[in-house]
């Protein structure tokens, strides 16, 4: 489904990701693995059209989309769940689910979406008309994935969803993984801190350094690196 082929992303004189080459294939979950710094964020900000590729090309379905605009490709399924959320703060819950659906027509389809997303999330049911602003952090979280799955994309970018929240919390968002590839058929593309939870959620794992693709492979055998275990798994 995506592909991406020597991407290389810079901010002025600065490189944050080099020749970086993956793919994601349909239904499945990959991980991007790597220290704060190492360019995974960039990835997701290059994949979703917020930063342009400086050499390179992303490719969805095998069309090149490196020079669409952010809601272009939004139309041709890939929604985001960005770091920090992204909330429109001053708008409701329920306000900011419709924002996410602002490319569709199908109202009543949008509705009973609505109402998926609150069987997901019962705490948002309750919060509908509360303005964003005024969620803990957990129910933001769950709002941003609301938000991108009112989209109806056929591939999720998620990055770092399990930042800032308590454990409980954070169990019940990779809970959440296996449920949306089931029900949605999605593919989801997951950049996160906490590489037990990315690996046990993904079937296949890159690990960035310094913008530098260093070693990929299947999860259940990045989870045995020896490199991997003492780097990112606590040894």
């Amino acid at each position: 489904m995506l592909s991406v082929r020597d991407l290389t992303v810079s901010y002025g004189h600065v490189q944050a990701v080099q020749n970086l080459s993956f793919h994601v294939d349909e239904g499945q979950t990959v991980t991007l693995l790597g220290a704060n710094g190492a360019g995974k964020s960039s990835v997701i900000r290059a994949i979703c059209g917020l930063e342009r590729a400086a050499r390179g090309n992303i490719f969805l379905d095998d069309r090149p989309i490196a020079g669409l605009r952010p809601e272009q490709r939004v139309r041709l399924g890939i929604a985001t769940v960005p770091e920090g959320r992204e909330l429109f703060s001053s708008l409701t819950v329920e306000e900011n689910l419709l924002v996410g659906a602002y490319l569709r027509r199908d109202r009543h389809a949008i509705r009973s979406d609505i109402d998926w997303i609150y069987s997901l999330f019962t705490s948002l049911r309750v919060k509908r008309r509360a303005r964003a602003g005024t969620l803990s952090g957990g129910q933001g979280q769950m709002l941003a994935i609301g938000r991108a799955l009112m989209a109806l994309p056929r591939l999720l970018l998620m990055d770092e969803p399990s930042h800032g929240l308590a454990p409980l919390l954070v169990e019940e968002i990779f809970d959440l993984i296996p449920r949306l590839q089931a029900e949605r058929s999605l593919a989801l593309l997951l950049v996160e801190q906490n590489a037990n939870k990315a690996l046990s959620a993904a079937s296949y794992g890159y690990v960035l350094e310094t913008g530098v693709l260093a070693l990929e492979g299947p999860s259940a055998d990045l989870v045995r690196d020896p490199q991997i275990r003492a780097l990112y798994l606590g040894g």
